[in-house]
């Protein structure tokens, strides 16, 4: 008679890899993300911005007009500040010019409560500021 076991797969790195494999991917773009600052967009993966972000995830499986469309118009956000933020929730490195670089992404972060983006910018933030001291 076998007993109950706990059988784990670690994969988190290869799944990162992966993600960040086809986030780049054009083929599987099939939404866009329109911003109103600078009137640019993103091509990016439904199914990718669900798993980023719980407000996009409501936004496009919650029967709202964009979950029909695929497209999402975003109100003061420029095109470079959201794909520097989903570089980051992919797993990408990314260089901050300066702290406004790094709050306009971690607006984004908030905004769509993308929590390991917004922490790893706040961390920046810190290690920046008591880097001038």
């Amino acid at each position: 008679k076998m007993h109950h076991c706990v059988v784990t797969a670690q994969q988190s790195q290869e799944l990162t890899h992966l993600i960040r494999e086809l986030a780049d991917e054009e083929n599987l773009h099939d939404c866009i993300l329109n911003c109103s600052l600078d009137s640019g967009h993103v091509r990016a993966n439904r199914f990718l911005l669900c798993m980023s972000s719980p407000v996009l995830r409501r936004m496009f499986c919650g029967g709202f007009r964009e979950s029909f469309s695929g497209e999402v118009t975003i109100e003061e956000v420029s095109s470079a500040s959201l794909q520097r933020t989903l570089q980051l929730w992919v797993g990408n490195e990314i260089v901050a010019d300066s702290l406004e670089d790094l709050m306009s992404i971690g607006v984004v972060a908030d905004r769509f409560e993308m929590k390991p983006v917004l922490d790893a910018v706040e961390d920046a933030m810190r290690r920046a500021l008591h880097a001038d001291e």
